[in-house]
């Protein structure tokens, strides 16, 4: 997700993710739409699962200047928050 929304693949982030348009004053800028859908399998895919949690992330972790800042800030975050299976070696 990081690399996505800070340029890196520029060619696919435009048709999975869709930016949300900053209302609040909560949480990050770069908070993404959340879609709906019907089927139950669909809510279980990479870029439906990866939007709930990168909305959760902190301002500090998501604007984070390099790729190592942003490990170290979303592996605290994961830690903090009691939150398994990601940083996991079964899932890469």
């Amino acid at each position: 997700m990081y690399k996505y929304l800070n340029g890196q693949y520029k060619d696919l982030s435009k048709d999975l993710f869709i930016p949300r348009p900053v209302t609040r004053t909560r949480g990050h800028p770069l908070r993404l739409e959340e879609r709906r859908f019907y089927h139950q399998h669909r809510q279980r895919f990479f870029t439906v699962r990866a939007v709930r949690l990168w909305n959760s992330l902190p301002q500090e972790v998501v604007m984070a200047d390099s790729m190592y800042m942003f490990k170290r800030g979303l592996d605290a975050f994961l830690e903090r928050k009691n939150i398994t299976g990601y940083g996991d070696k079964t899932f890469i």
